[in-house]
């Protein structure tokens, strides 16, 4: 039996076919191409969106003619964004990714009709105009006809689906990133619905990921090379869906090192809401049934990186691999703020900038790059200090995504956060967390937790060096008085005018 699990994130869409031990038969992937416009636009064409993916699921089926041996298909994807179709699941119009403008003023007025305090209790969420409720709301008040034709509108991993059988649903943990959902209840909220003014016929069936939705259309299957017979299986949120391919357990969290980074603590119950509104941690459904996540994250991870080797690499060359193996083996003396787009949680503060400080003319650029990783990982220490204040406590780290590619950074998030850091023989957790929910709904597991027991391959582990604690515990006190230190500087920095 082959399991394809299929990962839409905002750059790419992958396509990775595994065996039912969790070892990786082959790969594709394709490039997508979201736009941004000075006007604070963010989108992705639709149609480009599908056929990335149709290329990408192409060339894994004509590796080797895996496409004849997939049993099951299952797609994880980006949460927020969504797809408006017509009832034959054509698209009416482009993705808008969470970090798209428009929506902020309808979102606003609408919040009059309710308050953060119920939004925190019935979805788990802090409020947040970058949830899909806001999009809807757009759309509902500036392209009412537009809402008016949709049949339903499918987050990104079941628009996915929906093109490959037919089916329009979506699992809980994507339904949770609408802003509409009763996390307790299992079900979209008909309080929130009325308070919106937004069709609950327009929204798509909520299930618990693993639900199989039916078998390939035969269309699709002879266009792409797969069998006929290869049942389309829900998948989930790109971030619980990375947590379960990490193996489930308490005593172990995921690290997902990509664009932005975010640690994915399992609960039993939901946060509290006063937690969720203090704090701005999430809790979210998981894929698996009675229980939940929390999400803990910086938006600047990768985004700090990438900018840094453009920024300080002569001609705008981004040579990794020089500044991997030249940077300090030891703790820098620098400080970082690592903020380049905001502070994600617990601060959620969208003046928060970067900033170095400690520098003197001994400073390299090699120096600076080790000191841009230590502020991520010290980024993520207070939030595993400000989780462990919830009782949500762990004792190691699985490294999952394109860092976790990184022997040097992961040492460093070892050194920092003082425990064990391992890492998966397959870098695509989502893709393999995705595959595991199709292994299990194919029964070729008693169920999805031994799934993802049995799937998951270990690669390496890095521990802390004990030589670096003490110095690594007196910096992080300094640490987290840096950003309280610098907001007057923020604010500053981000005011409207510059007389």
């Amino acid at each position: 039996m082959v399991f394809v699990g299929v990962d839409v994130g905002t750059s790419s869409v992958k396509a990775v076919a595994f065996d039912d031990t969790g070892a990786v038969l082959a790969m594709s992937s394709e490039a997508l191409h979201p736009t941004v416009s000075p006007n604070g636009m963010r989108e992705m064409d639709s149609v480009d969106l599908w056929n990335c993916t149709k290329s990408a699921l192409r060339k894994l089926a004509d590796t080797d003619r895996l496409g004849e041996r997939i049993s099951a298909i299952s797609v994880s994807s980006f949460g927020e964004a969504f797809v408006a179709v017509d009832e034959d699941g054509r698209e009416l119009g482009p993705v808008m990714i969470f970090t798209d403008h428009r929506g902020e003023e309808d979102y606003y007025a609408a919040m009059a009709h309710t308050s953060d305090e119920e939004i925190a209790r019935i979805c788990g969420l802090p409020p947040s105009i970058t949830y899909s409720i806001s999009k809807l709301l757009y759309l509902k008040n500036h392209q009412r006809d537009l809402y008016d034709r949709a049949k339903s509108f499918l987050l990104v991993g079941g628009y996915v689906l929906c093109k490959l059988c037919g089916e329009m649903a979506v699992d809980y943990s994507l339904a949770s990133r609408t802003m509409l959902f009763d996390i307790h209840k299992k079900e979209w909220s008909e309080k929130l619905l009325d308070c919106f003014d937004i069709d609950q016929g327009k929204l798509p069936g909520a299930f618990l990921a693993g639900r199989i939705l039916g078998e390939v259309r035969q269309d699709q299957a002879q266009e792409l090379h797969i069998s006929a017979k290869a049942l389309l299986v829900l998948g989930g949120h790109d971030q619980p869906v990375c947590a379960f391919a990490a193996g489930m357990g308490d005593m172990r969290a995921v690290n997902s090192l990509g664009t932005s980074q975010c640690i994915t603590p399992l609960m039993r119950s939901p946060l509290l809401p006063e937690t969720t509104l203090e704090k701005y941690y999430p809790s979210e459904p998981f894929v698996t049934e009675g229980r939940y996540c929390a999400l803990a994250y910086n938006v600047s991870s990768g985004l700090l990186i990438d900018w840094f080797l453009k920024t300080f690499s002569p001609g705008g060359q981004a040579r990794f691999a020089e500044y991997e193996s030249r940077a300090p083996q030891s703790p820098t003396k620098l400080f970082v703020l690592p903020y380049l787009a905001g502070s994600g949680t617990p601060y959620m503060d969208h003046k928060a900038s970067f900033c170095v400080t400690g520098a003197d003319p001994s400073t390299t650029r090699y120096d600076i790059y080790r000191a841009c990783l230590e502020g991520l990982c010290m980024d993520m220490r207070l939030n595993v200090a400000e989780l462990r204040k919830e009782n949500l406590a762990f004792l190691k780290i699985a490294a999952v995504g394109g860092g976790s590619r990184s022997a040097f950074w992961l040492q460093i998030i070892a050194d920092i956060l003082q425990m064990p850091v391992e890492t998966l023989e397959c870098s695509e957790a989502c893709a393999l967390g995705a595959a595991m929910l199709g292994a299990a709904a194919l029964k070729a597991y008693p169920s999805a937790e031994e799934a993802s027991f049995a799937m998951t391959r270990t690669k390496e582990q890095f521990m802390p060096q004990k030589q670096f604690m003490a110095y690594y515990d007196e910096k992080f006190a300094l640490y987290v008085k840096l950003h309280a230190s610098l907001k007057p500087y923020n604010d500053f920095s981000n005011r409207g005018d510059h007389s």
